[in-house]
This record gives structure tokens, sequence and C-alpha cells, in this order.
């Protein structure tokens, strides 16, 4: 065994300090000679990057408290996929906060001036209130305060900043572009006759800031709200469209009456169609649980979006195949969850983790009569619930930590899911302790016992009309 080499006793002496440094520039002379700099250092932009994420972290968390409270399906689709840009655009600051000192700290940590604000813009007589008036006055406001930053930032110094931020600057311009397109062709049939005081009461609380940038007045105090009723943020109960035709809580339409596509090959297409029930439910979730990490809101808003794409891709096909919207019953997504944690449990440890078997075994039945774009559909939609189902791997436990304290592993909560849906299933009511046991063994025993027995692949709806014509293909919802 090599013996350790022992000290000579000729260690180099230390290096000597360059003439007029110092062993730490930050001291309180340095401060001073700092302070009338005009450039942004970087402890500057690190403190102005953390400001506009968690900005940002607010309006998504608020926006979706909203998305419950609209009247109208179109509504609900399309503010998910708002929130989910505005998180992207927190998600790309992160990344350059990532280069800055101290990136970690603080980014879900709301200011008390910030927390009043955002509790004083919330409550709104109407969604369409609401939604109108951030994208007239808050969402301007934002943007100008992304403006404001940017004329902070030196072209050579802060180049990689800059780059992050014209990006963000031009996406919230289309952001305004197409919220003012939407409200004027997707108009609610109901009048608010808090409107107008609602956006002056906004007007006035972003004037008591003065700014939404970090350098915002602090110390005031914002007006009370004029809405009495308010209808939102996070309803006690959802509200329904009205043009919908919807079945009764927790049954899915199966009958032909009901669902012109029930036990065919094309009833994939109207499960998709029928996703938007869930955007609700996670909409709550997202505007109610508890202070959670910051990668929680960019994956959240993403999952809820996903949901939204998914609903439309299904709305579009039905339209392309020669259906009306009201020619199908839809699942009724339900109102408020008791619990956030325990839905999300069941959603992404249950019902999108056995979703794959039917979505995947429908694209080679779509393939083989040529039907390219409907095998579109699973083959997109399975991809993203591979996310959605690591999305609950991650974040399921994180829920009940918060939430109730409670510590169980992924393995114990799943299993434990799992055994409460099994028991709450009416065909299962007389099956016996072995028979339970024999179904929660393995996924994919549980998932052909809960899925969709019904569906047959290898029967039709009626004549596949195969891909539409190219100008078809940008259509939206179906109406």
């Amino acid at each position: 065994m090599n013996s350790i080499p022992q000290d000579s006793g000729n260690t180099p002496p230390p290096p000597k300090p360059i003439k007029g440094s110092v062993p730490n520039p930050e001291t309180s002379e340095a401060a001073a000679l700092w302070a009338d700099c005009p450039y942004l250092r970087p402890s500057d932009h690190a403190a102005w990057l953390r400001h506009f994420i968690n900005v940002e972290i607010n309006l998504t968390r608020l926006q979706a408290g909203w998305v419950p409270a609209t009247g109208k399906l179109e509504w609900k689709l399309w503010v998910p996929g708002i929130f989910f840009e505005d998180m992207q655009h927190a998600r790309r600051l992160r990344e350059r906060l990532e280069e800055m000192p101290r990136p970690k700290t603080g980014v879900t940590d709301t200011e008390a001036g910030l927390a009043g604000f955002f509790a004083a813009i919330a409550p709104a007589g109407h969604a369409a209130t609401f939604f109108r008036v951030l994208h007239a006055v808050v969402k301007p406001a934002l943007a100008a305060a992304y403006e404001a930053y940017a004329g902070k930032c030196d072209d050579i110094l802060d180049a990689p900043i800059l780059y992050t931020l014209r990006g963000i600057m031009a996406e919230k311009r289309r952001q305004r572009g197409e919220a003012e397109a939407f409200f004027e062709n997707m108009a609610f049939p109901a009048a608010d006759e808090t409107a107008a005081d609602y956006q002056r009461h906004v007007e006035t609380c972003l004037a008591a800031l003065g700014t939404l940038t970090p350098e915002y007045r602090r110390g005031g105090v914002m007006p009370v709200t004029p809405v009495a009723r308010p209808a939102g943020p996070s309803p006690a109960k959802t509200v329904h469209d009205p043009d919908l035709w919807l079945a009764e809580p927790d049954r899915f339409p199966s009958d032909r009456k009901e669902n012109p596509f029930a036990s065919t090959l094309q009833e994939i297409i109207y499960h998709n169609a029928t996703e938007w029930q869930v955007v609700g439910p996670m909409c709550y979730v997202l505007h109610d649980a508890p202070a959670m990490p910051f990668e929680f809101y960019v994956d959240f808003s993403r999952h809820i979006w996903d949901e939204c794409r998914h609903s439309l891709m299904g709305l579009r096909r039905l339209r392309e195949l020669g259906f009306k919207r009201e020619d199908f019953r839809f699942p009724n997504g339900g109102d408020k969850p008791v619990s956030p944690e325990d839905y999300m449990a069941a959603l992404t440890l249950v019902g999108e983790a056995c979703s794959f078997g039917r979505k995947r075994g429908s694209i080679i039945p779509f393939l083989r009569q040529r039907d390219f774009r409907s095998a579109m559909l699973p083959e997109v939609d399975c991809n993203d619930e591979r996310l959605h189902v690591a999305y609950g791997h991650q974040w399921v436990p994180e829920l009940y930590l918060r939430s109730r304290g409670d510590q169980r592993s992924l393995k114990q909560i799943s299993d434990d899911v799992r055994r409460a849906f099994v028991g709450s299933l009416e065909k299962l009511k007389t099956a016996s302790e072995e028979e339970r046991r024999a179904i929660l063994a393995n996924l994919p025993t549980l998932c052909s016992t809960i899925e969709f027995a019904h569906l047959n692949f290898e029967a039709n709806a009626g004549p596949v009309a195969g891909d539409p014509p190219v100008e078809e293909r940008s259509k939206g919802v179906a109406t």
C-alpha cells in the first residue's frame, strides 16, 4: 500500500493580493460607490426578474380562478392558453434569473404591496368583466413595466436579458390583439351593471401602485372593491355553458341517442371533445392550492392548456365529420373539488394513467381506414398524457404534504387512491375482497376493469370523411 506523501515543508506561500484589490468588494464603501451607477448590476437584475416572475404567477393563478366562473365553453378553452403563455414568460425570466446571484429565493413570495393589489382586483361582478378589464387595463400596464425594464438595460451588458424581454413584449402585444378579437366575436349575452365601476376600481388600484415594476409605491392602502356580490374568483359552484347538453354529474353518456359515436371507433374523437370537463376543476386546484414551488405553476398551466387543446381537437374533428356540438350530450365536469389533492391524484394516477390503452389502441384502426386526421388525435393525446402522468408523480405528493402535512409516498398515495376508486365502482359493489385485490394487483388489470369496456374499434359510426379541405383545418370550436 502506498504511503501518504508527507509535507516537505516547502509549501508555497499564499499569493499576494493584486495591488489595490480588496478581499470582499461588497463593503459599505463599495455600496456607497455603486449608489450613483446608472446601470443595473446582476444583483439589481435578480430583483427585477424575481419581481416579474412573481407578478406572472399571481396573474396566472387569478386567471385560473376565474375560469370556473365563465359560462361559455369558448372562454373556458381560450383563457388557459393565455395563462400558459404567461407562465412560459415566467419560465424564460427564471432562466435569466438562474444566471444571477442567489437565483432560487423569493420567486413565489409576494410582497405585501403586490399581494394587496392582486387581492383588490380579484373580485368582479362577471367573468367577462374581469377578463376584459384584465386585458384592457392590467396587461397593458404589465407590458409597460416590461418596456420600462428593457429601457434600463444596456444593449451589450444586458444583451441576454434584452433578448428575453423583447420576445415577451412581442407576445404580450399579440395577446392584446388576440383578446380584442376574441371579446368581439365571443361576447357574453349577460350584461354586468358593475362593469364600469370595476374598471375604474382597477385603474385606481394601479394608480395607487404607480407602476407594475419593482419601483411601485409601497405602503399605500388599496381601495375597497365596489362589487357587492362578486362572481369569482373560485366560485362555490361552477358556471356551466347553458348551450351545452349536459349529463347528470358522474355519468358518461354512452347511448347512441346522447352520443352518436357510442361503441364505435369514432367514440375516441368524442372522448377528446369531452376533455374540457376537467379544465374547471383543475383551474380550481391551480388557484386554491397552497403556495407551491415555481415549477409546479409551469407544469400545471401546461397540463390545463393541454386538456383544452385535446377538447378543441375533438370538437373540430366532430365538425369536420359533419356533426354539430348540439348532437352530443357531454359529461358534467362537476363543481369545486372538495380536496384538490384527491382530485389530482385520481386524475393523474388513475384516469390519465389508464387512458393509454384505448387511445393507443385506436390509432392503427384509424390508419387502416386512412383516416390520418382522426389518428392524429390519440397520437398527440398520448404524447401529452405521458407528461401529465409524470406531473402527477412529481406534484401529487407535494400537494398532499403542503395541504395536509400528509407525508405518504407516491406509491402509498397511488395504492390508496386506486383502492378507493375500485371501491366506488357500482359494478364492483358485490365483488369479494379477493377479487378486488386481484384487480388492484397491477395497473393493466385495474385499467381494463375501469376503462370503457363497450368500445368496439371494428365498428364505425358511419362514413369517414377523411382529411378536411385545407381551408377547414384552421377553424376552432364546433358550434
